[in-house]
């Protein structure tokens, strides 16, 4: 919890600096433009040690999203493991067995230790998904797990955590804080 209280308050001192107002993408699916200053030189490749943001140098026109405070879930292979990243996402299902191919769609058997997330809240693809470990006796099983809050199913939200490999794929391992996006909105 203070890892991310102190992102949150660098998030918003670096936001004030920059003078630019930081915004979650909408729902529509359009792409958000970067002002003509940025610096798109990046490649994907941040060896600065900075957690999140998108990678300018990507040649597919998806819509990632540009605020670089926090990342989505095709974006978390481009992570260096055991980094601690804030990732943006919509909550699809959860995982039995030991890898992403028991991926349950839905909260019909779901399990509680654990959230399947991707970039749309209609993701049926567990290849397009990322596990996320809810640690035992934390706030983040408490409310995301879809086994006790069926309603989670489909719901937006901002995760904390380190990157690193979990159901023999790239997850968050644990998932040491969450974020409704509407919280996030009201910080700004």
């Amino acid at each position: 919890m203070k890892q991310f209280t102190l992102l949150l308050c660098m998030v918003l001192i670096f936001g004030a600096v920059a003078c630019e107002k930081i915004e979650l993408p909408s729902n529509d699916k359009t792409e958000t433009e970067k002002p003509a200053d940025d610096d798109t030189s990046g490649g994907g490749d941040d060896s600065t040690g900075n957690n999140g943001g998108t990678t300018d140098g990507d040649d597919e026109g998806d819509d990632k999203p540009t605020d670089t405070f926090y990342i989505s879930v095709a974006d978390l292979d481009k992570i260096e493991t055991d980094k601690y990243v804030a990732l943006h996402a919509y909550i699809v299902g959860s995982v039995k067995g030991s890898s992403m191919k028991g991926t349950i769609f839905g909260t019909e058997g779901a399990v509680a230790s654990n959230i399947a997330v991707a970039d749309s809240p209609d993701e049926r693809d567990y290849t397009r998904c990322a596990p996320i470990q809810l640690p035992a006796n934390s706030d983040a099983r408490l409310f995301l797990n879809l086994q006790d809050n069926p309603e989670n199913l489909g719901a937006e939200v901002i995760l904390y955590g380190k990157k690193t490999n979990y159901f023999r794929t790239s997850g968050l391992k644990p998932c040491e804080d969450f974020m409704w996006p509407e919280e996030y909105d009201d910080l700004q």
